[in-house]
């Protein structure tokens, strides 16, 4: 029998295409006539395919733009993304590297907000001067720690970021009567001339309020906008185009019947025609459940029932309820919303809660991730096990468990990986470190759609950033890019504490 190296080259590769990455990997390592195999690039094409599609990875690059990169850049994308999935799947993640510096502004009362940039190395600051009534917007290079650019807005108030290719944009709020909608764009196209660009929309007409919570504003590289129970409103960044204002078919719901309207997202696809205004909405029930309304905004009336698909709670965290007498009467976490994520990883959304166990101070919180509708993902991306079968009923939310009080829960754009700053009382058990009761922590979804939970170790300098004293117990204060494995926290003292993954 002839040996592996020795076979045609069309069949090994053919044969390492259909490996996981990690053994494709390990099998260019073997020898000589194997290693010859990374110098085909639809080789490496594959492989960032199937860390895409299959294991449902973020990567720093969108598919379509990998075209354009050199070979050496292709391995890099490739070899570095596995090396974060690898880490981060491990028993026991380690930081790669870490970084601390001071983006000033310590001890100033007025709000803070920090936004990522996903698949870049930039994050922006914004701190609003509630007496001077401006907000000073900061872009950073946390690889460097270098400032990049700023500027200074007044009379606005940021509260939102979505990233979508090579722009970031964020949602503004006027502060008057004459309110408008804005969006800050951010160009760093040319690495050497990065910087601001702000643009305003005409005044916001027959709006009964304007929202002033990130849930309620939705933000896709088209679209802006928000929902009320009135009405959809949504802009195009044209300064000379008004917002436009679609009768809400939700009028009839109301937070007294026990329901919420969630944060819509604007399901933004490259294939459909611009024509075409898709908004999803996700509408939490008393019952726990969740339903998806999937609306056209150019279609008339609007139709909530046409395209409406149920996803109902898990039972996970009722059986535990029940085993751990929980007292469900006391939310003892901030109710997280639900925070709408780009649906082509099969995650419609997450959220946390946590209830106290029954006379003592023992914590359980509970992860949902809620899955996207099969027909309603784009149709894009590979359907996993997180669906079910087809024709398997209703679908559930995933739902992870464990003793803990999360305090901050943050997510990146896909929704597969959720950051949480948890607290554990020094008496929790001895796998927890009893110096410091703070800790952070990944939940994740694997490829097959069942949950995860690790432990993130911080030491040093780096540790400092979850101390009480410096800690800003809020998620507007935290990033998480899976693209690139970094989590960045802002605290109180001004000070960015950065950690690498990958």
């Amino acid at each position: 029998m002839s040996s592996l190296p020795s076979w045609p080259e069309d069949v090994l590769l053919r044969l390492a295409q259909e490996l996981d990455v990690r053994d494709l990997i390990n099998l260019l390592a073997t020898c000589n006539a194997l290693h010859a195999l990374q110098h085909h690039r639809t080789l490496w094409i594959s492989a960032a395919a199937r860390l895409r599609h299959v294991q449902l990875h973020p990567l720093p690059v969108p598919m379509e733009r990998l075209a354009r990169l050199t070979l050496s850049q292709l391995q890099t994308v490739v070899r570095q993304a596995n090396r974060l999935l690898q880490n981060w799947h491990s028993p026991l993640p380690r930081p790669t590297w870490t970084r601390v510096f001071s983006v000033g502004h310590a001890g100033n009362p007025g709000f803070r907000s920090l936004f990522g940039i996903p698949g870049t190395y930039l994050v922006v600051t914004a701190v609003w001067d509630e007496a001077d009534d401006i907000t000073v917007v900061v872009c950073w290079n946390v690889r460097t720690g270098e400032r990049v650019c700023e500027t200074t807005i007044r009379s606005f108030v940021l509260k939102a970021a979505d990233s979508w290719g090579t722009i970031q944009r964020f949602p503004t709020r006027h502060n008057d009567k004459d309110a408008r909608l804005a969006i800050l764009i951010l160009d760093y196209t040319d690495k050497m001339h990065v910087h601001f660009e702000l643009v305003r929309s005409p005044p916001v007409k027959d709006a009964e309020f304007i929202p002033i919570v990130n849930w309620e504003f939705f933000l896709s590289d088209k679209l802006f906008g928000f929902i009320t129970p009135g009405g959809i409103h949504y802009w195009t960044f044209d300064p000379e185009q008004d917002v436009q204002r679609t009768p809400s078919p939700w009028h009839d719901l109301n937070t007294e019947n026990g329901i919420w309207l969630l944060r819509g997202v604007h399901l933004s696809d490259p294939e459909l025609p611009m024509s075409r205004c898709l908004v999803g909405v996700g509408i939490k029930w008393e019952c726990g459940d969740m339903t998806l309304d999937l609306l056209d905004l150019n279609s008339a009336p609007l139709d909530r029932c046409a395209t409406r698909q149920a996803i109902q709670e898990s039972d996970h965290e009722h059986k535990h309820t029940i085993s751990h007498d929980l007292d469900t009467s006391i939310n003892c976490v901030a109710s997280y919303e639900v925070l709408v994520v780009r649906p082509d990883y099969n995650i419609l959304s997450v959220s946390c809660r946590a209830y106290r166990v029954r006379g003592t101070r023992d914590t359980y919180s509970f992860t949902h991730f809620w899955p996207m509708p099969p027909a309603l993902s784009g149709g894009g991306c590979a359907q996993t096990t997180d669906h079910g079968d087809s024709g398997a009923g209703p679908l559930r939310s995933i739902c992870f468990s464990h003793e803990s009080k999360p305090l901050t829960h943050f997510t990146g754009v896909s929704g597969r990986y959720v950051v949480q700053q948890v607290h554990h009382p020094d008496d929790r058990g001895p796998e927890w470190d009893s110096i410091n009761p703070y800790h952070l922590a990944l939940v994740f979804l694997d490829p097959n759609g069942q949950p995860n939970y690790r432990k993130l170790p911080l030491e040093g300098e780096a540790a400092r950033c979850l101390q009480p004293d410096r800690c800003i117990f809020a998620d507007w204060g935290r990033v998480l890019d899976e693209t690139l494995g970094l989590v960045v926290l802002l605290d109180r003292a001004g000070t960015l504490t950065v950690i690498s993954y990958m």
